[in-house]
């Protein structure tokens, strides 16, 4: 029997910054869908994220926007091959929206309680400092630089 998982998720948020001494309120809202299924051997995500920013007048409001879509495919029982594509908005007229393609494979130790991941990400185009991160290892590109690759490596312990 073919195994298979669908699953659905969304979560919205919204907040009033009302904080006494400021000149207007800030009100945000920030969402997400996602989305995940699993067939046999394949796997597929995806999600969209949202943040809004209305500032009352006083500042340009904001809409960010990012987009996730991430396949896989199990090459072995152990040995799985994946491929991510990123996309994002920050609404911020100094910054190229956010290209990221990255590759990697899943080697599956001890099932998923020992798990070693390694991918190779490659930027498309300039990453701004909103997109910056040094979790992730995205550095900020100076103007008019683009091409960054990150290279990382994990192994994750389940206990």
């Amino acid at each position: 029997m073919k195994r298979r998982l669908r699953l659905v998720g969304g979560a919205i948020h919204y907040e009033n910054l009302d904080a006494s001494g400021m000149a207007t309120d800030i009100d945000r809202v920030t969402w997400t869908v996602d989305a995940s299924f699993e067939l046999s051997g394949a796997n597929l995500f995806a999600y969209v994220v949202g943040n809004h920013l209305d500032n009352d007048g006083a500042m340009p409001d904001m809409d960010q926007f990012g987009i996730v879509g991430q396949g896989g495919y199990y090459l072995t029982e152990d040995w799985e091959a994946f491929a991510r594509y990123e996309w994002g908005d920050s609404d911020t007229a100094s910054e190229e929206d956010l290209s990221i393609i990255t590759v990697g494979a899943n080697y599956y130790i001890a099932g998923h309680a020992l798990k070693w991941t390694t991918d190779v990400g490659f930027a498309l185009d300039g990453v701004g400092a909103t997109w910056a991160s040094s979790g992730a290892g995205w550095r900020e590109d100076a103007s008019g630089e683009d091409g960054q690759v990150v290279v990382r490596s994990q192994i994750q312990l389940v206990f």
